[in-house]
């Protein structure tokens, strides 16, 4: 229990630093920065993950909450010098979407899971990224494409306390679900990035909900498929910082984002390495258009198609 304790605390602390690290001059917006250094914080941890597998040190809730430790450390020594922090925009359209998001998605694992979180998927999918999972709960060991089975056995660590033994599956569906929620919060703050209009922006959540309902839900609630949920939220997560390095003037923000591309490219190889073709023709693409741009802007909606 103390160690659940210890990660939840280690895990905000790193991502209360990332959040309010100094990142561009111009507000950000804050529900998309909540989101977007959310995923940054799991692809940086993923990436602390392998570092410590070839260290051969266990991977658990001890060894990654020293992990967030050390990120947040960082951050902090960051902002320090920085002696800046980021400043944020409350747009209160953004933060209504938020939650008829999180409403939608909520209802649709109350209808599929009901309130007891009882198993529905349809195949056996979802079994084996539950062993795939308890197989790091229990050895501490690494598979070759991890990042799924990581996040599923550090949620099911945090809630073994609680929980009895024969109920840890409940945990898994649980961690699933946040997986999936930040699926449909991704495809919201990319569909956001191309959205020019203000009525268009007002149908967002509604179209992120429509959205949600086709193959993720697919993927979510029948088929079980695990990684795929995660390797589109990262694949997505990797486009928004491309039309964001689009629309970047300032150098050290450029370097930044770059970072952030690659770190994304190497999280979806870890995910679902047959998503990296496609990834890596979207980024290579995105960079020929800037190279023969030289600085001159082009449509942000070309590199999501």
């Amino acid at each position: 229990m103390i160690n659940s304790f210890v990660f939840i605390l280690s895990f905000g602390m790193c991502y209360v630093q990332i959040l309010l690290a100094y990142k561009v001059e111009r507000k950000s917006s804050f529900i998309q920065s909540i989101i977007l250094c959310f995923m940054t914080q799991v692809c940086l941890g993923a990436i602390g993950a392998q570092i410590l597998s070839v260290l051969h040190i266990y991977i658990n809730l001890v060894s990654m909450s020293i992990i967030y430790i050390i990120i947040g450390l960082g951050m902090f020594v960051f902002s320090i010098r920085k002696r800046k922090i980021q400043k944020f925009l409350f747009d209160r359209v953004e933060i209504l979407s938020f939650f008829i998001i999180c409403i939608g998605v909520g209802i649709v694992f109350l209808r599929v899971f009901t309130p007891d979180i009882l198993l529905a998927y349809q195949n056996s999918d979802p079994a084996a990224h539950f062993e795939y999972a308890m197989k790091v709960v229990r050895t501490g060991r690494l598979s070759t494409m991890y990042f799924a089975s990581l996040y599923n056995a550090l949620i099911i660590e945090i809630g073994q306390p609680f929980v009895a033994t024969i109920n840890c599956y409940k945990l898994f569906i649980l961690a699933d679900t946040t997986a999936n929620l930040l699926n449909a919060f991704m495809f919201y703050c990319v569909a956001e990035k191309i959205c020019e209009s203000r009525f268009a922006k007002l149908c967002l959540p509604f179209l992120t909900l429509l959205y949600f309902m086709g193959w993720p839900f697919f993927n979510y609630a029948i088929g079980g498929f695990v990684y795929f949920g995660w390797g589109v939220t990262i694949i997505m997560y990797v486009i928004y910082m491309l039309i964001e390095l689009e629309e970047s003037a300032e150098k050290r923000h450029r370097i930044i984002l770059w970072a952030l591309i690659v770190i994304g490219c190497f999280c979806t190889l870890i995910c679902y390495m047959l998503f990296v073709p496609t990834l890596g023709v979207i980024v290579l693409c995105s960079f020929i258009r800037t190279v023969k741009a030289k600085g001159i802007r082009t449509d942000k909606r070309k590199i999501v198609i």
